[in-house]
């Protein structure tokens, strides 16, 4: 601790600074995590590709096929097939 003519300590101004330097910090961060638009995640598979899925696994499309038709993922095709055998 460094110690003025006075006696005072000056390492409590530099901490209200550092305390205050935070505090402003931390509302822009969320400032800006209120502001933005964007959501976390994948976004879902659009109603089209979806039922264009239902169909070419009805028709008796195999799961790869129907991946590399639609161009989605093969564990897409898969959760889609398991839930139609789910919901009969």
């Amino acid at each position: 601790m460094v110690l003025d003519s006075l006696g005072v300590g000056r390492d409590a101004g530099v901490s209200v600074f550092a305390e205050l330097e935070r505090s402003i910090l931390r509302d822009r961060i969320l400032a800006g995590l209120a502001r933005t638009t964007k959501r976390s995640g994948r976004p879902k598979l659009d109603a089209d590709k979806h039922h264009r899925i239902e169909r070419l696994l009805n028709g008796g499309m195999s799961i790869n096929a129907t991946a590399k038709k639609v161009k989605v993922g093969v564990a897409t095709v898969h959760r889609i097939k398991t839930a139609m055998s789910n919901a009969a």
